[in-house]
């Protein structure tokens, strides 16, 4: 029998998200993560086209936008598309998210429920919030979803053994991952950085990572630039925003403004409404939130100082978000726009129109890594030309969820695997190995490590 470790990069290899990886060891499999590909420019699935809802995994298996993985995918979903059903499955498969972003679990729609899918219990209770908000549409039901302890160690049939290692991201419930293995340990990343609040989360999964010895590293390469020359230092400069030095930032420019002051942020990134919230306090105003960040707010922080304000586009579900947020004071779009200046008011890209009601005033936007994201989204410029058109300033006011390119060579070099892959990059080949060998695989590339712990590519 193959006593080989077979490692399959199905995705994510040159594009920000859509990791997936799988580990095979005999009938034993792993898959990590499971993500969409965010490709704003040019993806033919722009939300324009309409899925057809019969077909809507064999159309994708189609459009190579899912894996041609054998074996996870129901066979009624599937329309005689050429891959083997999971029915027919005699593997011991299960899946592991590294965190909710969209490019880490966005495909896990398309998984046959019978297949386990873990996670941290911190992830797993944000998946429950928004499965409850309607934005993991027709997702897995929480309760189909196994939170499990960080460190914790998962036994997949009888030769892999999977541990969660809390990391620092931009939402809760971050975490890398030890993979252990027959003929060796396989450590992955997720995406992580050392410059935010919890930064310590993710020294000590170098730390442990580290302690593990592993004979393949797989890290993120996010931050990774074309002109990147990545020095292996910890070293931050003035150029690195600090996630503790946001509030600071925002703080002052609140005070600096006696007008409207509206902010756009991504609501996964539940300690950036924390933020938003303390701002508005610190400076004499009150925030008002969207309903489904007010309810994001209401379950996983602790403050209550802020009020919400019903969009026209939820006006017809009004009593469904009332008792929703029946803890939750509401605020008149009348007693907005009249004392605009006592507020700091969320703005989605969404709904960016409900800022025409504020048309005349003097105020600011702060985007804070909010979605668009940034210029390589076509809308990005739009949003600026709408905030432009009613004369607000735009202030952008961010900090990033991945480890700068030097931080990122430090991992590498403090770990020094034998063994590299950087993926999660639009430039993966910036970062080096230490004394150990980098590899670039292609989509669908195979590689073994053999009994020995040696890694060949198949």
């Amino acid at each position: 029998m193959d006593n080989q470790t077979r490692i399959t990069f199905w995705s994510g290899l040159r594009t920000i998200g859509g990791t997936i990886i799988s580990v095979e060891h005999q009938g034993d499999r792993v898959i990590f993560d499971f993500g969409e590909i965010f490709k704003p420019q040019g993806h033919i699935l722009d939300g324009k086209v309409r899925m057809r809802k019969s077909r809507e995994t064999s159309d994708l298996l189609e459009l190579g936008f899912l894996p041609e993985i054998d074996e996870i995918y129901e066979a009624k979903s599937l329309n005689n598309y050429p891959v083997i059903p999971e029915e027919m499955s005699e593997k011991n498969t299960a899946i592991f998210i590294s965190h909710l972003h969209l490019d880490h679990v966005g495909g896990l729609k398309y998984i046959s429920p019978n297949i386990p899918v873990y996670m941290t219990e911190e992830s797993k209770k944000l998946y429950s919030s928004l499965y409850e908000l309607e934005e993991e549409e027709n997702g897995r039901k929480p309760e189909f979803i196994i939170g499990i302890k960080p460190f914790h160690e998962i036994t997949i049939g009888a030769s892999i053994h999977v541990k969660l290692i809390p990391v620092d991201h931009d939402v809760p419930g971050a975490a890398g991952m030890i993979i252990t293995t027959p003929n060796g340990k396989i450590a992955y990343t997720g995406d992580l950085r050392f410059h935010g609040a919890q930064s310590e989360k993710s020294h000590l999964f170098v730390k442990e990572v580290k302690q593990s010895a592993p004979r393949l590293l797989i890290t993120e390469g996010t931050s990774l630039q074309e002109d990147s020359e990545p020095i292996p230092t910890l070293d931050s400069t003035i150029e690195i925003n600090q996630e503790a030095d946001l509030q600071l930032k925002i703080n002052s420019y609140l005070t600096k403004t006696n007008g409207c002051a509206f902010f756009n942020l991504y609501h996964r990134d539940i300690s950036r409404i924390q933020i938003m919230i303390r701002a508005a306090i610190a400076t004499g105003r009150t925030a008002v939130l969207e309903p489904e960040t007010a309810y994001l707010a209401s379950k996983h922080l602790c403050e209550r100082d802020f009020l919400t304000l019903l969009p026209e586009d939820l006006e017809s579900k009004k009593e469904e978000w009332e008792n929703r947020l029946n803890s939750i004071s509401w605020i008149s779009k009348h007693e907005l726009t009249q004392n605009s200046h006592l507020y700091f008011i969320q703005n989605s890209y969404s709904r960016i129109l409900e800022l025409l009601d504020f048309k005349g005033k003097k105020g600011i936007y702060i985007h804070s890594n909010g979605v668009p994201l940034g210029s390589f989204d076509p809308n990005y410029t739009k949003m600026e030309r709408f905030i432009e058109k009613l004369s607000f300033e735009k202030i952008l006011i961010s900090c990033s969820g991945h480890a700068t390119a030097n931080h990122l060579q430090w991992l590498v070099n403090e770990i020094d695997p034998p063994y590299l892959v950087p993926l999660h990059s639009f430039f993966p080949e910036k970062l080096k190995g230490h004394t150990g060998t980098r590899y670039l695989p292609d989509i669908g590339s195979v590689y073994e490590l053999d009994k020995n712990g040696k890694l060949h590519i198949k």
